[in-house]
């Protein structure tokens, strides 16, 4: 309530393939402190919640390489610019780019995070409790202008 009140926003996200840290575990916080501060429609105008996936805990896995900066970006949109985030696309391979992360030695912020593993992808990443679904149009699965969150 502090952050609402201050007039803060904040995005939370989570690897669903974390092996120490259960996605359930922050959707459950999540969710009840949207209790907490009046109901879910109360916390949407400061607080956005996104399970990413295929990656471990902060990297790794076969998911997208640079969804950390996708994210801090649509949250810097937000604060700057008023836009609410909604679906955020996040990519696997040569079309990421990430400023979080060091290439040469593997780290983001000092930590050793593995780069994902695949050919190159692109991931649409949902706010919650949508999910991303398949068109189902023929298209590439791997563009992500072929999936809509729902």
């Amino acid at each position: 309530s502090g952050l609402q009140k201050a007039g803060g926003k904040v995005i939370f996200w989570s690897g669903v393939s974390a092996p120490c840290c259960l996605v359930q575990d922050l959707l459950k916080y999540y969710t009840t402190a949207a209790e907490s501060v009046g109901g879910m429609r109360a916390f949407k105008e400061f607080a956005s919640f996104y399970k990413v996936p295929a990656i471990g805990h902060c990297g790794g896995g076969t998911g997208p390489d640079d969804h950390a900066d996708r994210l801090f970006e649509a949250l810097v949109a937000w604060v700057e610019q008023g836009k609410t985030p909604g679906a955020i696309v996040s990519h696997r391979g040569s079309t990421a780019s990430s400023v979080f992360a060091d290439p040469l030695k593997g780290t983001v912020a000092g930590v050793a995070v593995p780069s994902a593993v695949g050919d190159d992808r692109d991931f649409l990443l949902c706010p919650y409790p949508t999910i991303g679904k398949y068109n189902d149009n023929g298209g590439d699965v791997n563009d992500a202008a072929n999936w809509t969150c729902k």
